[in-house]
């Protein structure tokens, strides 16, 4: 963690938007982190929020339209095996098939299963329209409320890593009753 906040630091916007490319192609770094510290740093008086959000959104989004990709073409990236083994393939398989496309949204608030998942919607050649506008939704949400938390909570950094992917879950329960809320008032309202 000490590593990505000096290259932020050192870097700027442009260690953030790289670090979460990474991501696309495989490297052992958590976007949600990446995010976070920038955030954090968003707190600090070092980026402006907005700046922080777009930069972030747009690379995540970039970063999981990679992974789709890669999925599409997975017999022709060797690395994809050893991230998709097939224990992982087969429960991903059968979350596809309880949730349907609706699984990018869910797997938007999960943390390290996005990942598998995303090249999984590739394998199986979900429509790329559905995936992006679902990835747009859940990504939209998550990387939101991730700036806006970080940069308002005054957390330390150490504090923060070890509470992120509690914080992603819980956003999650917030945006499930959210639509239950609106939900609920629609059928009333008939």
């Amino acid at each position: 963690m000490e590593e990505i906040l000096s290259w932020i630091n050192q870097y700027g916007l442009v260690a953030v938007s790289l670090l979460i490319l990474s991501c696309g192609v495989g490297a052992p770094v958590s976007q949600d982190l990446v995010v976070l510290i920038a955030g954090f740093l968003v707190g600090q008086g070092v980026f402006h929020f907005l700046d922080v959000l777009v930069v972030s959104f747009a690379s995540i989004i970039c970063a999981d339209v990679m992974l789709y990709h890669i999925g599409k073409l997975h017999k022709f990236v060797p690395f994809v095996h050893r991230i998709l083994t097939p224990k992982r393939r087969n429960r991903i398989d059968r979350f596809f098939q309880r949730f349907g496309v609706q699984s990018i949204l869910i797997v938007a608030f999960i943390p390290g299963v996005r990942t598998p998942t995303f090249i999984t919607a590739g394998i199986v050649k979900m429509p790329f329209w559905k995936f992006l506008v679902l990835d747009f939704i859940g990504m939209s949400i998550i990387t939101s409320v991730e700036v806006y938390l970080a940069s308002r909570l005054r957390v330390p950094l150490a504090v923060m890593e070890r509470f992120y992917s509690d914080a992603a879950l819980i956003i999650f329960a917030i945006f499930l009753l959210m639509v239950l809320f609106f939900v609920l008032r629609f059928y009333r309202k008939k």
